[in-house]
């Protein structure tokens, strides 16, 4: 009787917790779907209407443009550090609500999904890996059903010649 009791006592237990939303049974910060920003300003100025395009290239090495995301107003380094008390100095850009392209539109594009960077002067590239010259970031549409968590924060380094790169975690 006392077992059978002690069984119902657990059951109950973990069924409210569930419930509740008291057990997080996604990855290590809950299940986010989609892209989300991580930027680090080093430029001198406040950025502006920066966008980042997200696309596939084709066959014939062309960007296909799927879907824009307008970036808000890039702050200063500085700006940044000062507004926290961790000395963070990224600023942090829809982690929680989440910007979703429609992947499956990529697909039909390529096995990739590629940024491109577009500035208010009208400049713009594909997005290069930091640190590595001619190689492109991109998310592995094949490996990768869902883009989510770590995989979907887009970490962006603007240099001090407003130029952008970025890298992405492969974890899947």
């Amino acid at each position: 009787m006392i077992k059978q009791y002690n069984y119902l006592i657990v059951f109950i237990s973990l069924s409210l917790l569930t419930a509740c939303g008291g057990w997080d049974f996604g990855d290590e910060d809950g299940t986010k779907i989609g892209i989300g920003f991580e930027i680090y300003n080093n430029y001198d100025k406040e950025i502006e209407d920066l966008k980042i395009i997200i696309g596939g290239i084709n066959q014939e090495d062309i960007f296909v443009a799927v879907d824009t995301f307008n970036l808000p107003t890039i702050k200063l380094k500085s700006e940044i550090i000062n507004s926290n008390d961790d000395g963070q100095t990224a600023q942090l850009i829809n982690l929680k609500n989440r910007w979703n392209p429609d992947f499956d539109k990529i697909k039909t594009i390529s096995d990739k999904a590629y940024f491109k960077a577009v500035l208010a002067n009208g400049d713009n590239y594909l997005i290069e890996s930091g640190g590595t010259i001619d190689k492109l970031i991109s998310i592995d549409l094949v490996k990768h059903k869902v883009i989510k968590n770590l995989l979907g924060k887009v970490i962006l380094y603007i240099d001090d010649e407003l130029k952008v790169t970025g890298t992405i975690s492969d974890i899947p």
